[in-house]
């Protein structure tokens, strides 16, 4: 099952060392285009984030040279990235992105450096082909400590 336009769009800013997004509904997309092109032309490091069929696969040509360099295809950007464990986060306010991404650097989870997306993201996986590597291992499971079976006992 492909998946239809995105319903909300995000325009991601890098200016003067901080991260800035700002969400957009799809019917204010051509507004937002345009407030990314005017941006670019500044000069100023932005890029439209947003899940849709043309950039669920990557380019055909640049798929060997880009794994060998360690980038992975980012079907939410639409381009290739680089994967990296975010950086931690003092005093996160609890469901802030701050806070996410702290539980990222915490399970040392590797994210997008644009959207922030994780590689365990189901579209992720299976874009770039490593569903097995991330989701593949065998858990290992214990019993707790203390816990015995239950016997069923009959009353007689």
């Amino acid at each position: 099952m492909l998946i239809g336009e995105a319903k909300y769009f995000r325009l991601v800013v890098f200016h003067k060392g901080k991260r800035i997004e700002k969400r957009v509904h799809r019917k204010s997309l051509p507004k937002l285009v345009s407030m990314y092109q005017d941006l670019k032309s500044q000069g100023v490091k932005c890029h439209i984030v947003g899940m849709t069929e043309n950039r669920l696969f990557p380019p055909v040509r640049s798929i060997r040279e880009n794994l060998e360099e360690g980038r992975l295809w980012c079907p939410y950007c639409g381009a290739w990235r680089y994967f990296n464990v975010p950086r931690a986060y003092l005093h996160a306010e609890f469901g802030s992105r701050e806070w996410y991404m702290n539980v990222y650097r915490n399970n040392e989870t590797r994210c997008c450096a644009w959207c922030d997306m994780p590689i365990k993201d189901y579209y992720i996986c299976r874009v770039n082909g490593i569903y097995e590597e991330v989701w593949g291992a065998a858990r290992r499971r214990r019993r707790k400590p203390g816990v015995r079976k239950r016997v069923s006992r009959r009353a007689s």
